[in-house]
């Protein structure tokens, strides 16, 4: 105890922002010194979890605590509720960290419906706002948050879209919003309009596909519109609705984008011009790939071989439009042996795609199986690829010796057009 005691206060600080408030708060029971140093600690955490009356005990100690606090300046304040009660303060909490100039704000609540007091909304020092459950978002006309860069939202409810629109209109720097659901085409109609957004996270939870809300046939299928032209990084993890993208995404040079054919379509169009890192796994994606494309910036490539069909055509139409391609990753996480029968690409074509030839560096193949279409597809690959530094091949059942070995003499027959290559097997599943 008496070496902690040497410590400075701003060190001791730091120490105690780390921990949960209700440790942090024990602590003033140490000495006299310790009696009010953590009525100063910047960051707040309120888990209802580690009190025995959840339903009491963790409003009195909440309010207690915070009466308590004495910096002008709250950096965070986080409440994880595991119950339907403990919410009635919370209104009073909300207004208290206001006026202690709030600069994060994390709210997990439960399937209680929880609303927000309208002052939240107009206060100029919030920057971080994360708030998970079924929070109502009444947003009043005269909301301001001139400060907010960063806005998460899981559960965000489908009679609050209007709202969430005018919230947005609201954030002048937003940078960073991510918006997940737990339904299918549950964000339908949603409309994102945020001049200043540079990072956008779309996530919809489904068990499987069989939750999917639309199918290929319907044509009127409500769609979320997308107004970003400031957009840097992208991640789309969304295979139930469809997107509506208002302005070209010429500024992106990340994304992730797991949707459905239409959608990944448009969005392979309005990003083809800028991204340099790209994901894809298209719900169906066999005339997924548009001849407008070209992808003049694209240096690493990550495709998921096995989330449909059409992938090795969607593969043959990015390399033959890429020019500086230098790291290709392809994933296989389930075993299957079909291959549609018109997904194909023609490799007997003498013009070999110039990236393959003059970029391409770094080949990686996850879940690798020995179809006959992806042994032509290493085969041509390992030929082609003049620059090839690394292979490395993680087999679909790595625990099998016998089916590694057999893929080591496959390939050792294989000619290769590079003579820096060097080949790996990862075996770890």
């Amino acid at each position: 105890m008496g070496h902690i005691n040497e410590l400075p206060d701003d060190l001791l600080l730091k120490i105690l922002s780390l921990i949960p408030t209700k440790e942090v708060v024990a602590t003033s029971l140490l000495s006299k010194r310790w009696e009010s140093l953590w009525t100063n600690v910047r960051r707040l955490e309120y888990d209802q979890e580690y009190h025995y009356d959840k339903r009491t005990g963790f409003s009195r100690f909440v309010d207690k605590s915070l009466l308590s606090y004495q910096s002008p300046i709250l950096e965070s304040l986080k409440f994880k509720f595991k119950s339907r009660y403990g919410y009635g303060d919370i209104g009073l909490w909300m207004r208290t960290a206001v006026n202690r100039h709030i600069r994060e704000l994390t709210l997990e609540c439960g399937d209680v419906l929880i609303k927000l007091p309208l002052r939240l909304f107009t206060c100029k020092t919030l920057m971080v706002l994360k708030l998970n459950g079924w929070i109502d978002l009444n947003i009043p006309l005269t909301a301001s948050l001139p400060s907010l860069k960063t806005l998460h939202l899981v559960l965000l409810r489908k009679s609050n879209y209007e709202s969430f629109s005018r919230l947005l209109s609201k954030c002048p720097v937003l940078t960073d919003l991510m918006v997940e659901q737990r339904k299918s085409n549950a964000m339908s109609m949603l409309n994102i309009a945020v001049p200043s957004l540079q990072r956008l996270s779309i996530r919809t939870v489904i068990d499987s596909d069989k939750e999917l809300g639309y199918f290929n046939y319907d044509k009127d299928i409500p769609k979320v519109v997308i107004n970003v032209p400031s957009l840097k990084y992208l991640t789309i993890d969304d295979r139930g609705n469809d997107f509506d993208v208002i302005e070209n995404l010429s500024q992106v040079v990340e994304a992730r984008i797991k949707a459905n054919e239409t959608s990944t379509k448009v969005f392979l169009r309005c990003i083809s011009s800028s991204v340099k890192r790209l994901s894809i796994s298209s719900l169906k994606s066999k005339d997924v790939y548009s001849t407008g494309s070209f992808f003049c910036q694209l240096e690493h490539l990550e495709l998921y071989t096995d989330s449909a069909n059409g992938w090795l055509k969607l593969l043959a139409h990015i390399l033959e439009s890429s020019i500086n391609l230098r790291v290709l990753k392809l994933f296989n996480k389930h075993s299957n042996w079909r291959m549609h029968p018109l997904d194909r690409w023609d490799m007997s074509s003498s013009t070999v795609p110039e990236c393959i030839v003059s970029s391409l560096e770094v080949l990686q193949w996850r879940g690798y199986l020995e179809r006959e279409i992806d042994k032509e597809v290493m085969s041509y690959l390992l030929k082609h690829s003049l620059c090839l530094k690394t292979v490395m091949i993680t087999p679909n059942r790595p625990d099998d010796v016998e089916e590694i070995n057999q893929i080591a003499e496959l390939f050792a027959s294989f000619p290769i057009g590079s003579k820096t290559c060097k080949f790996g097997f990862n075996l770890d599943t």
